[in-house]
C-alpha cells in the first residue's frame, strides 16, 4: 500500500511526506483534526469506520481466517464453537481482529494486546497458551510460521470469517479529494501497476483477492488474424 500511495503521488504531482505513526484506533481522529491527509498504510473497510471516516476504490481484498496452535483440537468446523466462555481470543486494542470479537463471539474471553505493540504479540499469545484463537490474514499468518513452522494452524475449516476491501483512508466530507484519488487508481488497476506490484509482495498465491475489472474484451481481441 505505501508502494502504491508514492506511485499515485507521482501521477498527480502531489508531495508525499509520511508525518505521524498511528494506532488502528486512532486512525479517524488524527484524520479528522487534520493532523495528516491520509492513512496510507492501508484500512479494511467496514461500517463502524465509514460513520467517521471516507475511503478510496479497494485495491485489493484480504480474507480473514481462524487461527489457532497446531496442536487444537476444539474447533472442528462451525464457528459458534468459539462463542464460549472457556475460549481465549487475542486481540488488538480497536482492530478489526477486536470487533470480530465483539461482534461474533461475544461469550468468549479477550486477551487485549495495546496498539502499536508488533502485531506477532497477538501470535505469541496463542503459541504461548495466553489465548486459544485469533483472526488475521493468510499473508501475514505464512510471514510468521515461515519463521515458526508447525506452530499454528487454520481453525474451523480453513473457512473465511470476513472478506475485506483494502483502501485507503481519509477524512469525511472530501468528495474532490476522493474523485482525484480513485481516477488515478483506476488508472494504476487497468494499466496493471497494482498487478505488478501485488505480483511482488504475494508470497503464497491467493493472499491477496485481486478487483475484478469492470470490463470484458472482445472475443478474439489482441489476437493476430
Amino acid at each position: 500500500m505505501v508502494e502504491m500511495l508514492g506511485e499515485a503521488a507521482a501521477r498527480l504531482k502531489l508531495k508525499l511526506e509520511w508525518t505521524e505513526e498511528v494506532g488502528w484506533g486512532t486512525i479517524f481522529e488524527g484524520l479528522n483534526s487534520d493532523r495528516y491527509d491520509i492513512f496510507g498504510a492501508g484500512v479494511w473497510r467496514n461500517s463502524s469506520r465509514g460513520k467517521v471516516g471516507d475511503f478510496s476504490q479497494p485495491l485489493f481484498f484480504n480474507v480473514i481466517k481462524v487461527y489457532g496452535r497446531a496442536d487444537e483440537t476444539r474447533f472442528t468446523g462451525a464457528f459458534d464453537e468459539i462463542n464460549r466462555r472457556d475460549v481465549r481470543l487475542s486481540v488488538m486494542d480497536g482492530a478489526i481482529d477486536d470487533i470480530i470479537g465483539s461482534q461474533d463471539f461475544p461469550s468468549a474471553q479477550k486477551v487485549s494486546v495495546q496498539q502499536l505493540n508488533p502485531v506477532t504479540d497477538m501470535l505469541l499469545n496463542i503459541t504461548s497458551h495466553k489465548a486459544d484463537v485469533t483472526f488475521a490474514e493468510p499473508g501475514f499468518i505464512n510471514q510468521y510460521l515461515a519463521k515458526n513452522p508447525g506452530t499454528l494452524k487454520e481453525l474451523c475449516g480453513g473457512k473465511p470469517i470476513r472478506v475485506f476491501a483494502n483502501t485507503y483512508a481519509f477524512k469525511l466530507g472530501e468528495p474532490a479529494f476522493k474523485a482525484m484519488l480513485d481516477s488515478c487508481l483506476d488508472e494504476m488497476l487497468n494499466d496493471g501497476t497494482v498487478e505488478r506490484i501485488l505480483r511482488r509482495y504475494e508470497k503464497n498465491q491467493g493472499e491477496y483477492l485481486r478487483v475484478a475489472l469492470p470490463y470484458r474484451l472482445p472475443t478474439g481481441a489482441g489476437n493476430a488474424n
